[in-house]
């Protein structure tokens, strides 16, 4: 199979990216519970036998289609092709053999001390049983100690993931079977899973591929930026999902002295920045690309970041002090609301009426003319009685519950301190 443009620059040496290990970046991706054996790069030196059989098939498919000039290319379900009678013949044969050997092919692609085995597992995994199996192997690829292996994987991984990722799981939100992923993370239910019906119909686990951004090679980290920002281009969740685990090595990564990982660092930012501002041009000052990138991460993790109408998270930033500042400020004074009282449902409530919401107080999400009632509980009725409640329990409670009402009907909207 051809390798495309933006992976022959990852391979080709005279991409000038050095072999000098660069500063270890901290922190260390987490890696998914029960997982950890995923975390790059590995040192497979075990003595495994594959399936006999199988591998038969598969190194002659390999042989015919690196060698024998019939054209290579992606079939509708993102599988390798070849225009050969013969090696769509081993292709059926091979099929055959690979019922249940997903498992079996893992272990030797994870384990093996044979590199040739070991990619072999990687190309024959295109043809078990469950394309959720397939992706479920392609954890291994990031792990894969031999460059070459690696980079030819992740190219078919990427023609594969093209067109099966991107599909949701449609129908009702009912039960599912659940992955051998969901059953590490704790999601599963018993034997099941309940999810959105627009959630991935396959679970990719994307944390080897940022592990493999924090290893110490330009090189390793220049891979895994790419296949990240491959990865955001197909699905957006995976944007938010990926640099939630790799944040704290963005700084190094987008003024490395490397010129290969900034780019991919900058292109995998522009991916994912929900503005699509300017990538910073080669050359810029670091002080710029650091506030290009503190900008884009503030966009993607606002501290005041609204979860749900109902519920908002508040973390420790300058935003917040400002919040409290005014708020402490405009309760002092009297100068925000009033006492408002009324019924609702047929009861009656008394509270405390916000009357205007100056930035950036704005921010909280609660209704114009909203009358707060209680806060955990607690009764308001004026600007007093809100900043003394406000004051105990900010001292004492990581959550706020303010209960109001607001076009006539009674809500309310939860807080919690980060």
């Amino acid at each position: 199979m051809r390798l495309s443009a933006a992976l022959v620059l990852l391979l080709v040496p005279a991409l000038a990216i050095a072999q000098d290990p660069a500063p270890k970046p901290k922190p260390t991706v987490p890696m998914r519970p029960q997982f950890e054996y995923l975390r790059p790069i590995r040192s497979p030196n075990k003595n495994l036998q594959p399936p006999l059989e199988l591998y038969d098939e598969l190194r002659q498919m390999r042989a015919i289609a690196s060698g024998s000039g019939a054209r290579v290319s992606v079939d509708q379900d993102g599988r390798e092709v070849c225009d050969s009678a013969e090696w769509q013949q081993a292709r059926a044969r091979a099929q055959i053999k690979a019922t249940r050997m997903g498992g079996y092919l893992a272990v030797v692609g994870q384990d093996s001390g044979d590199a040739a085995d070991r990619a072999l597992a990687y190309y024959g995994a295109y043809w078990i049983e469950t394309i959720q199996d397939t992706i479920s192997i392609m954890a291994l690829i990031a792990g894969e100690p031999v460059p070459q292996i690696r980079e030819e994987a992740m190219q078919r991984a990427l023609a594969f993931l093209r067109v099966q990722i991107g599909k949701n799981r449609g129908g009702g939100s009912g039960p599912r079977g659940a992955s051998p992923v969901e059953f590490g993370e704790g999601r599963a239910i018993g034997q099941r899973v309940y999810d959105d019906p627009d959630a991935p119909a396959y679970d990719l686990d994307i944390n080897p591929w940022c592990a493999l951004v924090a290893c110490e090679q330009a090189r390793d980290q220049a891979q895994g930026l790419w296949f990240l920002r491959e990865l955001v281009l197909l699905r957006k969740q995976y944007g938010a999902e990926s640099i939630a685990l790799i944040q704290g090595l963005l700084p190094a990564l987008v003024v490395h002295k490397e010129p290969e990982v900034r780019k991919q660092a900058h292109a995998y930012l522009a991916a994912i920045d929900p503005r699509k501002r300017p990538v910073p041009a080669e050359g810029m000052p670091n002080e710029a690309v650091l506030a290009w990138l503190d900008a884009v991460i503030y966009d993607l993790f606002p501290p005041i970041r609204r979860v749900s109408a109902g519920l908002y998270d508040l973390y420790p930033s300058a935003d917040l002090a400002q919040i409290v500042a005014t708020g402490k400020d405009l309760l002092a004074r009297d100068a925000i609301g009033s006492t408002a009282s009324g019924t609702v449902g047929g009861v009656f409530y008394r509270g405390f009426k916000v009357l205007r919401q100056p930035t950036p107080l704005d921010l909280l999400g609660l209704p114009k003319d909203a009358v707060i009632t209680s806060i955990n509980g607690a009764p308001v009725t004026d600007s007093k009685s809100l900043l003394a409640t406000l004051t105990t329990i900010l001292g004492n409670k990581r959550s706020l519950m303010v209960e109001f009402v607001a076009n006539e009907r009674q809500k309310a909207i939860e807080y919690r301190l980060k």
